[in-house]
């Protein structure tokens, strides 16, 4: 798979490597630039990145993929110039310890190569929500009681919510 045979700064985040410069100052920093593009090439690139918390606008994170596509950068390219665009949000967040900035970029890490590798044209948009442990043990329980597939249940369930008045 193109993924597992190029070390990207997504693979990195996403199997808990600590990047060189954490290490050396035990401080949260963002990876550096990706060199694989000539200078104007990351100019245009740069034009394609969303500003600011991609997350908060999944219609325009998933133009940016799609227009990466079409400049024909790789999948791992394309996660890793989206992670340099939007790592600097989380480091700007003076509410977040590094742990915590370290998970923020992680879980869009996550998030990010599912819409990449996974969802080829993005029709859906799949949202990652933490649940206790005991919500998860009620939420599995009552889909399985309406014969449904937990991600099927609470499909429903967000989609009956966002229709009430």
């Amino acid at each position: 798979m193109e993924h597992l045979a190029k070390t990207g700064v997504a693979l990195a985040l996403m199997l808990g490597a600590t990047l060189p410069a954490q290490a050396a100052k035990m401080s949260f920093e963002c990876p550096e630039s990706i060199d694989e593009t000539t200078p104007a090439k990351r100019a245009e690139i740069q034009k394609l990145l969303p500003v600011g918390n991609a997350m908060d606008d999944p219609g325009r994170l998933n133009s940016s993929i799609d227009a990466l596509r079409r400049l024909g950068l790789s999948r791992t390219l394309i996660i890793d110039h989206l992670i340099g665009a939007y790592c600097p949000t989380v480091a700007r967040d003076n509410s977040l310890s590094d742990a915590d900035r370290t998970a923020k970029v992680r879980r869009f890490a996550s998030r990010l190569t599912v819409l990449v590798y996974d969802v080829e044209e993005a029709s859906e948009i799949i949202l990652n929500v933490p649940l206790k442990p005991s919500m998860v043990d009620e939420v599995t329980a009552r889909a399985r009681k309406a014969g449904l597939s937990v991600e099927d249940w609470l499909s429903r369930m967000v989609a009956s919510a966002v229709q009430q008045p």
